[in-house]
């Protein structure tokens, strides 16, 4: 089943949990902390190893990120980001570099990949 929300849509297939943004001109601290919230719910307090689509994101915040990084790590093993264009790699770099999430993550240019990333840290 997904769960579609004001920012990402969301499911979870195989034991992976599987978010991708929508559209947000500034993904701002609000937004991450809604986004965030709207997952633990879904998760109904399981633990996963997730995967990130960042195609749609066009600007995030630096308290978006490091929240990202932090708190919004909660109930996850391990973070795939995907991404596909250098504007999202340059995020995603942003992300691991200067933020440090809590828990094993990697950017990944394709689905094969952030699966096999998975995979191999459960």
């Amino acid at each position: 089943m997904r769960k579609e929300t004001d920012y990402a849509v969301m499911w979870i297939s195989d034991g992976i949990f599987y978010l991708t943004f929508k559209p947000v001109p500034d993904l701002n601290l609000k937004i991450a902390k809604m986004i965030v919230a709207d997952r633990l719910l879904y998760q109904h307090e399981k633990v996963y190893p997730m995967i990130w689509d960042l195609r749609k994101i066009h600007h995030i915040s630096d308290d978006a990120m490091a929240f990202f990084a932090s708190e919004g790590t909660a109930m996850l093993k391990v973070l795939a980001i995907v991404v596909h264009t250098p504007y999202e790699h340059y995020l995603g770099e942003i992300f691991i570099q200067f933020h440090h999430p809590q828990i094993p993550t990697k950017l990944c240019f394709t689905k094969h990949e952030a699966l096999s990333f998975i995979v191999d840290d459960r």
